[in-house]
Order: C-alpha cells, then structure tokens, then sequence
C-alpha cells in the first residue's frame, strides 16, 4: 500500500493520539458525530494531545459543528462546552480506519509473523 498523509501523521503521532482518533473515528461512524466525550477518560502523557488530534478530522470526512455543542461529563475537562463533529464523507473515515489498521499491524519484510500475541 502507498504512503498517504495519514501514514506519515501516524508514524510521527503517540500511541495516546492514535488512541484518540480510534475513539473518535468510531463514534462518528457508529454515530454520525463526535465530540471529546467519545474519548476514553485515561490520562495521557500530554494533556493537549485531544485537541491535537481533532485537527485530522477534517481530511477523515469531519466537519465543526460550532452551532451544535454539548458540555464534557468527564470531572477532569472542567463541564466546558466542546463543538460537535459532524461525518459529511464516511467513505473518508472508512478509508482512515483501514489505513489506521494497515499502519498499526504493518510488517516489516524480515520481521516473522507470530501466531500468538504474549502481554
């Protein structure tokens, strides 16, 4: 498969952002939208890595929905008020998900394939 913009974002992006934009792809393609409060409450090394990340969902078939906000359940993210994604391509988010997939389980040609995964 060839390198897209998302490969290369991917490559130089955390484990925490890449955890995010799971969260966030799945929500809006089982939703319609997403917001931070699709995010899975862990701590994450860096604390701004959530709005980061809300940066690629343009190019996966996102849009701000500034008129449509809702206020954050988690005690942490202060009851603020965040913006509402709205999918308008879900073929673009399809293609996300696969290339997230591609990256994420990608071998190298020397490296074996194991059979069983060992934690």
């Amino acid at each position: 498969m060839s390198d897209t913009w998302l490969t290369g974002i991917l490559k130089k992006r955390t484990p925490d952002s890449i955890r995010i934009l799971c969260d966030l792809l799945e929500a809006g393609i089982k939703n319609g939208h997403c917001s931070a409060n699709d995010v899975r409450d862990v701590d994450f090394a860096e604390p701004n890595i959530i709005g980061a990340t809300f940066k690629l969902l343009p190019k996966l078939g996102f849009k701000v929905n500034r008129a449509r906000q809702v206020q954050t359940k988690a005690d942490k993210k202060h009851r603020r008020w965040v913006p509402v994604w709205e999918l308008v391509d879900r073929g673009k988010a399809y293609l996300g998900v696969g290339q997230i997939r591609h990256c994420l389980l990608e071998l190298k040609p020397d490296q074996p394939v194991q059979e069983e995964l060992s934690l």
